[in-house]
């Protein structure tokens, strides 16, 4: 993929995702509770990327598109830990605190507290990875 196509593809991303927020509001306001919404938010995107993740292993055209992966993936003990905050806090309680929290406001006010998260990953990175910007000549 060529560089300027990047860019493309993250702002296709953007707006998809924007979207994906109203439309999360219009099926909130149908008095469908956050937690079932998030739970089939989630599924829907992995049966999803099951499909993509399929076709595009089959058509040759596409190979360049899917990433090598080694046959046996392995999960260090030392990472169990951090594996299981990310599943916790990334996969279940912030969809549910999201779409909650989308549900008792606008999708204009939740859209925008959202772009906070950016902030709050670095803020994150930095305090506890202890991660610093490297700068590329």
């Amino acid at each position: 993929m060529a560089h300027h196509e990047g860019y493309v593809v993250v702002v296709i991303a953007a707006i998809l995702f924007g979207l994906g927020i109203v439309f999360s509001k219009v099926i909130l306001i149908e008095d469908v509770h956050p937690l079932v919404l998030g739970g089939i938010l989630y599924l829907l995107s992995g049966l999803f990327l099951i499909l993509f993740h399929s076709i595009l292993s089959i058509k040759p055209r596409y190979h360049r598109l899917v990433a090598p992966v080694s046959a046996e993936i392995t999960l260090p003990k030392e990472n169990i830990k951090i594996f299981v905050l990310v599943v916790l806090s990334g996969v279940i309680l912030a969809p549910f605190f999201y779409l909650y929290g989308l549900s008792e406001t606008t999708a204009v006010n939740a859209s925008l507290l959202l772009n906070s998260e950016t902030l709050f990953t670095v803020l994150i990175a930095i305090t506890f990875f202890k991660e610093k910007e490297k700068v590329k000549n």
